[in-house]
């Protein structure tokens, strides 16, 4: 023990150690390096999952095309789109498409270290940055051809400007009309920044500072005016989205918006992921910590300043919106939080706050520590696979290896298709079931089998000796392959392809992926005469 003891020691003397300890800079410049040698394996590696195929297809042309698939199919924003077909036009590779979202993250873990100092004074800036670059949320976006990861960056912006340009006792007007800009292409990328700029203002409103709330509402007219173009589109896709058919198990409705809204908070904070492993675990160390945050705030309540009251209030007013929209709607989900990812973390950094010095100085290491071993577990059960749900790429190169010509491979659904289609380059055709996306108008109904002529007409469409045939099944996953609430919507035409393969096809071999299955199939029966022409 000594001998660690010494060691420790001499190690802590050494330049570069305490180049950490004396320049945030160069600490935070570190994690950032730490932060990319895990993202860019894991961009070079992992398959795409349907979100992202969509992305890739929304910016396969040109700006325009980019702005009309944005509105009228992706039911979104179009500015990530267009950004992301001129940065696609410098390399179409997958990997350079992650790139974006890669140096999004990366300059966020950078940009709350600001956020720290400027809350925090108190605390080291890089464990707040240290918790963001180990998070499994800020991973998962670095490696997804999303908006999640522009829209955190511009999240961080928002708050570090807010501080300046409101909450500051300084008078800064540059930061002002910086916050108004940003808060403009905000809301243009991403719909539901929106609610941190109402939050905003609440924390304005609770604080009473009433000068400042005047010069943020009027700001705020600003940016509600200049988004008014774009306010009506928005409207009509939000009658696209009512129109969802899923209909999954649910408990009352205000069940529903509390688990909702509070377990987005408590999953940013243990672990930061997009997927469950082991519920029990997490979901008891998460109430811990959440009971931990209770009591630090209960017994240093003398400690409270306008920092922490700001933080709360801005953490308030983000559940309660979230609340009232899984209150009223079905159509959101984890993912869609993503703007409480931030204020999650600052309340939490708000109670380490609150503890005295002397007990601090032990304490946040430890806990900072704690959180970042944690969100390791977390990152390797979730990509210990190397795949994102569906497994496409090793689906590809198994059907690759054992495929013959004149052997339709079937798909379900057409989402699965067309991400197969990135990384299959074989002798067949991919026939999608029930028929392939068109990527003119987004509707659920598309997706699902009605009955077994559907898989006839498919058939009939498709060119090849329907004597021996392959079909790919995928469960309806996340990102990142846990089971999506939207597979009890599947499941009807998962037993209608059931109940055909059953009825016309012996399966002489099933090989099993991450999230997704292949079967070979030899027909043992005729079909109907649909298919024959008769």
């Amino acid at each position: 023990m000594k001998v660690l003891q010494n060691f420790y020691s001499d190690w802590r003397k050494l330049p570069f150690w305490e180049s950490l300890q004396n320049n945030w800079r160069l600490t935070n410049l570190f994690l950032i390096v730490l932060n990319l040698c895990v993202t860019v394996p894991l961009a070079a590696s992992l398959n795409i999952w349907v979100d992202e195929a969509y992305s890739l297809n929304t910016s396969s042309k040109d700006i325009g095309y980019a702005i009309t698939q944005a509105i009228y199919f992706e039911e979104q924003s179009p500015p990530y789109f267009v950004l992301l077909t001129l940065w696609r036009n410098v390399n179409e590779s997958i990997f350079f498409a992650r790139l974006l979202s890669i140096i999004c993250i990366a300059l966020t873990i950078y940009l709350s270290a600001l956020i720290s100092k400027r809350f925090f004074e108190e605390l080291n800036p890089n464990w707040l940055a240290a918790i963001v670059a180990f998070s499994p949320y800020t991973i998962a976006a670095a490696v997804e051809i999303r908006l999640y990861a522009l829209s955190t960056l511009f999240a961080a912006l928002l708050l570090i400007l807010f501080f300046d340009g409101y909450l500051s006792d300084q008078h800064r007007p540059l930061a002002r009309k910086l916050y108004v800009a940003i808060a403009i292409i905000s809301i243009y990328t991403h719909y539901f920044l929106a609610f941190l700029l109402i939050a905003n203002g609440f924390v304005l409103l609770g604080l009473k500072r009433t000068r400042a709330l005047r010069c943020y509402l009027l700001d705020m007219v600003i940016a509600g005016a200049l988004f008014l173009p774009m306010a009506i589109i928005v409207i009509q896709q939000m009658g696209v989205l009512s129109d969802n058919p899923i209909e999954g198990e649910r408990s009352a409705p205000l069940i529903d918006a509390l688990k909702g809204s509070f377990s987005g908070l408590l999953r940013y904070i243990v672990p930061a992921t997009l997927t469950e492993s082991s519920l029990s675990f997490w979901r008891v160390t998460r109430l811990v910590i959440f009971a931990g945050l209770i009591a630090s705030i209960v017994k240093n309540y003398r400690s409270i300043n306008k920092n922490h009251l700001a933080v709360w209030l801005l953490a308030i007013a983000l559940f309660s919106l979230y609340f009232c929209v899984f209150f009223a709607t079905d159509t959101i989900s984890f993912r869609h939080t993503s703007i409480q990812f931030f204020p999650t973390l600052l309340v939490l950094f708000s109670a380490l706050s609150l503890v005295k010095y002397a007990s601090r100085k032990r304490a946040l290491p430890i806990f900072c520590s704690t959180l970042i071993f944690l969100y390791l577990i977390s990152l390797g059960a979730q990509y210990s696979p190397l795949a994102k749900g569906g497994d496409y790429i090793r689906v590809a190169e198994y059907l690759m290896a054992h495929e013959q010509p004149n052997q339709p491979i079937l798909v379900f659904n057409p989402e699965d298709a067309m991400t197969l289609e990135h990384y299959y380059k074989g002798v067949n055709r991919l026939m999608a079931l029930p028929k392939p996306e068109d990527f003119k108008a987004f509707s659920w109904r598309d997706l699902v089998l009605q009955n077994q002529q559907d898989v006839l007409a498919a058939l009939s469409r498709t060119p090849g000796d329907y004597r021996s045939i392959w079909l790919v099944t995928t469960e309806e996953t996340d990102p990142n392959g846990s089971s999506s609430p939207d597979s009890t919507y599947y499941a009807p035409s998962r037993q209608v392809l059931d109940d055909f393969v059953a009825q016309y096809y012996s399966v002489e071999n099933s090989q099993n992926f991450f999230g997704s299955n292949v079967k070979s199939l030899s027909q043992k029966r005729n079909f109907p005469s649909l298919l024959q022409g008769e």
